[in-house]
């Protein structure tokens, strides 16, 4: 039977004939076989790979041809981490991607702290997690937001299934597959306002004493409108002819930008720029602010790390909101979703702004525009009005 096919697969012992190929103009692979009564047969495989294809193949022809026996490996959670790291990285996966599917294995090992490995996980142990966690408070002593639990859920689907059934084979199935997510409402677009905005410069000027580097930083995430982790990471070659260089690896689009500064902007960073990296300057400056505060600076560490810078200026916002807590919160990303929505009540064409801000223009219409929805739907109903009212009879015969 083999030779019948260019491709075969040993089934208990034997081997079976079969072929891939995508029939028509359909996207995945179908697998093409003999059944047990020598009978032609096709399945698709689901798959438009063609090494994974191959794997599914051959799992078809088990399930077929086989004695029904499945062995999987038994991995224990330290090795099935270390698995999934490597494989990730191996296949380009970023380094924030890699993260987030760890802190989901450490989550759930966690909350099931018996089990010794991903296999170990049921679809009544995933459910009861879900249930469990959406009624649990939070350390700020509050129920998870639906669109947290929507996240996590969605989140260790594609944990389990890109990677310990697809890609490692490390499990039989996916036990979040039927997990339904909780449903959500549609998030509304906040964006800071410029009294909110000048006000929290304010604020940050007289808190570290008129230190230039934290509003120069603001100031250069407002006009550039990029991510903040994009902003901390850049090394001081990467400022030069006026503008900002952004490399493909540091860009979640995986595309370089280069972004044109105002002239203020650029002089004023080209000053401050370090041996290495743009903000290197970050750690004396925040032990010398701090000493002036008269609290102590002993736990502050002089080397500069971007994720480092990162997360105190996430910090700074958190803090302003403690020390005002009668005005709007804000967050760093707000920033961002400000220069689209910038971008949109100038008239330019949400696409263009889409590459000039790095993003995929769908998303910035659902997620970083603020617009008045009824101002938009009173201005396209009256533009249509004469078109689209039915026509008298009369006028259709003249």
């Amino acid at each position: 039977m083999p030779r019948s096919y260019p491709m075969a697969a040993t089934i208990d012992g034997k081997q079976i004939g079969f072929n891939l190929r995508k029939p028509g103009d359909q996207t995945t692979y179908a697998v093409f076989y003999r059944s047990a009564d020598d009978k032609r047969q096709k399945r698709d495989t689901k798959q438009t790979s063609f090494e994974r294809a191959k794997e599914a193949a051959v799992a078809i022809l088990n399930e077929v041809h086989g004695s029904g026996k499945c062995v999987v490996e038994t991995v224990l959670w330290d090795e099935a981490a270390t698995r999934m790291q490597e494989k990730a990285m191996g296949d380009g996966r970023r380094g924030p991607t890699i993260d987030y599917y760890c802190k989901l294995i450490r989550r759930i090992r966690t909350f099931y702290p018996k089990t010794q490995g991903p296999a170990e996980i049921t679809e009544a142990m995933a459910e009861a997690w879900k249930r469990t966690f959406s009624r649990t408070l939070t350390r700020r002593k509050q129920l998870p937001s639906q669109h947290t639990v929507f996240s996590l859920v969605n989140g260790f689907s594609a944990l389990w299934q890109n990677w310990f059934v697809d890609e490692l084979g490390i499990c039989e199935a996916n036990p979040w597959k039927d997990v339904e997510p909780p449903k959500t409402d549609e998030v509304e677009v906040k964006v800071i306002k410029e009294d909110t905005l000048t006000d929290f410069l304010g604020w940050l000027r007289k808190r570290y004493f008129g230190w230039e580097l934290p509003m120069l930083f603001i100031e250069t995430k407002a006009v550039t409108g990029c991510r903040l982790m994009d902003l901390c990471s850049l090394e001081s070659s990467q400022l030069r002819d006026g503008r900002l260089i952004f490399r493909p690896e540091q860009t979640k689009g995986r595309k370089a930008r280069s972004v044109l500064l105002p002239a203020d902007v650029f002089a004023k960073l080209d000053a401050i720029k370090g041996p290495r990296f743009l903000w290197e300057s970050y750690s004396a400056g925040l032990i010398e602010a701090v000493k002036k505060m008269g609290c102590p600076v002993h736990r502050i560490k002089a080397d500069f790390v971007p994720k480092r810078l990162y997360h105190w200026i996430e910090t700074l916002f958190i803090d302003y909101g403690e020390a005002n807590p009668d005005k709007p919160k804000i967050h760093s990303h707000q920033l961002r979703k400000r220069a689209f929505t910038a971008a949109w009540q100038n008239g330019i064409d949400p696409r263009k702004a889409a590459i000039a801000y790095g993003c995929n223009v769908d998303t910035v219409m659902k997620h970083y525009v603020l617009m008045d929805e009824q101002e938009v739907t009173d201005e396209v109903t009256t533009q249509l009005a004469s078109a689209l009212a039915s026509k008298p009879e009369s006028s259709k015969n003249t």
